[in-house]
């Protein structure tokens, strides 16, 4: 977090998007504690964007704790109890 906080911080990964690999529960903890995450990657139009990081924007709508910690909600599209 220091680093973070007087420091551009770099973290990179095979994945082309980040909603398919770590960095999206990356991106949500460092948003919840209000740092800034810019996401690199290729659009539509097989272009390099910069997209700020926005919670749930590619996934579950994470839910912050009062102590900060981050909880995904349980799908409850799932039909388990069959």
């Amino acid at each position: 977090m220091e680093d973070a906080n007087e420091n551009t911080v770099a973290i990179l990964c095979a994945e082309r998007h980040p909603s398919r690999c770590h960095r999206l529960i990356i991106s949500n903890w460092l948003a919840a504690h209000d740092l800034s995450v810019e996401h690199i990657i290729v659009n539509n139009k097989d272009e390099i964007e910069v997209v700020s990081h926005k919670s749930g924007q590619w996934g579950a709508m994470p839910i912050i704790e009062n102590d900060g910690e981050i909880v995904y909600p349980k799908n409850t599209t799932s039909n388990d109890s069959q």
